[in-house]
């Protein structure tokens, strides 16, 4: 499960800021290959502070 700061890291340092809000096809299979289990764990309440 990712960490709070590997989500900062991966928005700060791995992509641009042109690409934070239009990644695109591409972007958005590489957030949710990454993220998605956190967000689902955080959608279900099992995420809290």
């Amino acid at each position: 499960m990712p960490t709070p700061e590997e989500v900062l890291h991966f928005w700060f340092e791995e992509i641009p800021p042109s690409a934070w809000f239009r990644p695109g096809p591409e972007g958005d299979r590489v957030v949710r290959e990454r993220f998605a289990a956190l967000t689902e764990q955080a959608l279900g309440g099992g995420r809290s502070g």
